[in-house]
């Protein structure tokens, strides 16, 4: 044990004075040279009596440091009564610990303004307006004036930030001061950001911005799923959109609403290669402004159904309709009161010029082909006209046949009648092996002249006439076959003329030598 200043007394030889000085001189000369005292240190005080303090320490487990404040003043321990104390322990639930300017300092209950009615966890700040409770576990901070805030500061380098604003105004909206990390997750009903809302409460995602909704998938799909499985993808595919149906033969569907009613205005079919189905009219932006198709990518087929129109014209003026199961209608409501079907340009083409009168023009050549052409009454029962192909060409009046060409010429039935001349091709040119017709009094003497009635003729009419069969023995060149199929002959009466003409040129050559003859 150290000698200390109060074992030096009066009493005392000079030589147990010398000693004990000198065992004072090395305890104080230790001190100031930071020795190691053995387990305290006594001090008398001012009054030497039987009453000191002794400055000791727990024996200590490691090495420990404790350092005295740079400041004057009273040393406070566990023991004062003072209403701000020093401690070295948490453990009293009697008391709060304070850091009062780097002393740690216990403040009582009463220091605080907490009635003994009040849990000694509770507590009531300033004005009462601020209440921090404890229940159950749970940390409640109350700000019980009327829409007041709840404001968590910080430093940030130096300068005073507010980090969290608790709005009590706005219904405990948390406006913070920058970025909201949750590695966790966060789970909310909704989300509003810079008047950006994100709403969940319905279990529907509704986003709801003052501005655009912009996806940007670096991976280039925005895929939508039902339960796990694709349904549909925005893919980018070299800058190209493409929207894309991913289950198979499923149909692409674009619906709106037409007069409080949900319509599917355009169908998609994939399990038709893609056949779309407008469900009504398709239109050009504006009139005369688009086409269906061009000369590189031209249509394939249309489907008209029964009773179909297609409108030509700004008004619409001339239509062509489907009549079902018949044909196709041209119409014209233009009010000029001609229907024209041009082909090439305007001066060739089929009009009906007046209800039931169809006509057909060409300003060149008008041609008709076919292997048989027949040209009959409404009725089909009536035939005016019929051509065949290496055949005849027969007309009819009242559909008794009348003319009917042949091999040889022509076969007229009836009578003709003329109002003009009948020419016949007589010119020299046209000829060869021209002779004069000798003895034609012979030959007019050979012909036998008959009257007679056609068997086929109501009317018996007496004509005049000759017999094929015996002029032909006569005359053979100018008898020929009028029906092969039934060996029927007829006369060249035109022949016969210039026979009669040198007949009776005969006559007169012989007349007028008999009257010479009687003259003499």
């Amino acid at each position: 044990m150290a000698t200390t200043a109060n074992t030096i007394s009066t009493s005392s030889t000079l030589e147990e004075f010398r000693l004990q000085f000198n065992t004072l001189v090395n305890d104080i000369t230790a001190l100031d040279a930071g020795n190691i005292f053995s387990t305290a240190i006594i001090f008398e005080g001012a009054t030497d009596d039987a009453n000191e303090t002794t400055l000791t320490v727990v024996d200590p487990t490691a090495d420990r440091t404790i350092t005295l404040p740079n400041v004057t003043g009273t040393v406070i321990t566990t023991a004062n009564s003072d209403s701000a104390t020093t401690t070295t322990s948490s453990s009293d639930a009697d008391f709060v610990l304070v850091d009062d300017g780097g002393t740690l300092k216990k403040i009582t209950a009463a220091n605080l303004g907490i009635g003994s009615a009040v849990a000694y966890d509770d507590l009531t700040a300033g004005d009462a307006a601020v209440n921090i409770t404890t229940s159950s576990g749970n940390i409640t901070i109350d700000a019980a004036a009327n829409n007041s805030n709840i404001i968590f500061k910080g430093t940030d380098a130096t300068s005073d930030i507010t980090m969290l604003t608790l709005d009590g105004s706005e219904a405990g909206a948390a406006a913070f001061n920058g970025v909201v990390t949750a590695n966790a997750g966060v789970v909310v009903d909704n989300i509003t950001i810079d008047g950006t809302q994100i709403d969940l409460s319905s279990g529907d995602l509704t986003l709801d911005v003052a501005g655009d909704i912009i996806l940007d998938a670096d991976g280039a799909d925005v895929i939508f799923k039902d339960a796990g499985t694709s349904i549909g993808t925005f893919t980018n595919s070299s800058t190209d959109f493409v929207i894309a149906s991913n289950v198979s033969d499923k149909d692409m569907l674009f619906k709106g609403n037409d007069g409080g009613s949900t319509i599917t205005a355009l169908t998609l079919d994939m399990s038709a290669a893609g056949a779309a189905k407008f469900n009504s009219n398709i239109s050009p932006a504006s009139a005369n402004g688009a086409s269906l198709g061009t000369a590189a990518l031209e249509w394939s087929d249309i489907y008209l159904a029964d009773g179909s129109v297609i409108f030509f014209g700004a008004d619409g003026d001339v239509t062509l309709t489907h009549i079902a199961d018949t044909g196709l209608l041209l119409s014209d409501d233009s009010g000029v009161g001609t229907t024209q079907l041009q082909f090439g340009d305007s001066g060739t083409y089929i009009q009906q010029s007046a209800n039931g009168v169809l006509e057909l023009f060409s300003d060149t050549t008008l041609e008709i082909n076919g292997d048989a052409l027949n040209l009959k009454n409404t009725a089909s029962n009536e035939t005016y006209l019929a051509a065949a192909n290496g055949g005849a060409v027969e007309l009819y009046h009242n559909n008794s046949k009348k003319f009917e060409t042949t091999s040889a010429g022509g076969t007229l039935t009836g009578n003709l009648t003329v109002s003009g001349e009948i020419v016949a091709n007589s010119d020299v040119t046209l000829k060869e092996n021209i002779l004069p017709i000798t003895n034609p009094l012979d030959i007019i003497n050979s012909i036998k002249g008959v009257q007679y009635n056609f068997k086929d003729k109501e009317k018996k009419n007496i004509n005049y006439g000759f017999l094929a069969q015996e002029m032909e023995k006569v005359l053979p060149s100018i008898v020929h076959e009028t029906d092969s199929q039934e060996n029927l002959l007829g006369i060249a009466y035109d022949n016969i003329i210039a026979i009669l003409l040198e007949g009776v040129k005969s006559l007169s050559n012989e007349v007028e030598e008999l009257k010479n003859k009687i003259e003499k």
